[in-house]
């Protein structure tokens, strides 16, 4: 599939969670290091943050590529909500699941919902997010060219 001359490549993130401040940091945390590859290899890079389900399912579309999500979100919505949402909607981007509690429920159950992964809150989250970013441009990257 070749892109329209005057049509710049994009990739759209999308980070989900009721902690505006860690919102903030995953979304500068992802900028700073994906500017570079997005310079190289000649794309546009979004990041949309929301802090509840309600902006999610706004400010959602068809041009999302990945969607980080906390899965338990102050507003009495999880991560199986947006997964739902997603899949009603046929939606083709990936859910990344991230959070501090890692049971049955937040980290398997959401895999068989349709979750691309899921990552436990801690020191190596904004490396792991970033790393899962990388490598889903590359293949997107890879697949238009």
């Amino acid at each position: 599939m070749n892109m329209p001359i005057n049509t710049p490549l994009s990739f759209k993130i999308m980070i989900v969670d009721d902690n505006e401040f860690y919102t903030k940091i995953v979304s500068r945390f992802l900028s700073n290091n994906l500017k570079k590859l997005a310079t190289i290899k000649g794309f546009a890079l979004e990041i949309i943050a929301c802090s509840s389900y309600k902006c999610f399912s706004e400010k959602i579309d068809a041009t999302v590529d990945l969607l980080f999500t906390d899965y338990y979100l102050n507003d009495g919505y999880n991560g199986k909500h947006i997964l739902d949402f997603i899949k009603n909607k046929l939606l083709k981007c990936k859910v990344v699941v991230v959070s501090q509690v890692e049971t049955l429920q937040t980290a398997f159950l959401t895999s068989l919902a349709g979750a691309y992964e899921f990552i436990k809150k801690d020191e190596n989250t904004l490396y792991e997010c970033n790393g899962i970013a990388e490598s889903i441009i590359k293949e997107k990257l890879s697949i238009l060219n």
